[in-house]
């Protein structure tokens, strides 16, 4: 447990290693490296990468703790995906997809590397879909396809 003045020192550097603090969070079992500082005078939310799925979150200092080596040691490993850039060919995996599993997308692009937006390959009266997860395609050979 940390003592109120330890709390108001709380502070961490861009590529420190943090868990979350029970007193204050629900703890998920999982480390997070900082990657952006407070901005400004003002300024009070760390922005934290999960460094086992990526995932980005922000918080106050005294949501996180510092990791100690045991917690550094049981990092997940994430299998590669591999990059997708606009005009690729992917196809639809998971059970979370409401539409045909299996079916062709291209890729018309993305926000950041974790959603994507795509349309049915030979067209679907112009719809496409947004923030599609990473998880949930699965980048194809137009070899393949065209056997």
């Amino acid at each position: 447990m940390m003592s109120p003045d330890e709390l108001a020192t709380l502070s961490f550097k861009v590529g420190d290693m943090v868990v979350l603090n029970p007193e204050f969070c629900t703890p998920d079992g999982n480390v997070y490296e900082v990657i952006e500082l407070p901005k400004g005078a003002r300024g009070v939310s760390y922005r934290v990468k999960n460094v086992s799925t990526g995932s980005v979150t922000r918080g106050r200092a005294i949501c996180f703790m510092p990791a100690n080596e045991t917690d550094k040691a049981i990092v997940k490993t994430v299998p590669f995906k591999e990059h997708l850039v606009a005009g690729d060919v992917v196809r639809t995996v998971g059970s979370r997809w409401g539409k045909a599993l299996g079916d062709l997308y291209v890729v018309l692009g993305s926000k950041n590397d974790d959603s994507w937006k795509i349309a049915k390959l030979g067209g679907d009266d112009g719809r496409y879909y947004n923030n599609i997860p990473r998880d949930m395609i699965e980048k194809v050979d137009v070899k393949d396809v065209l056997r």
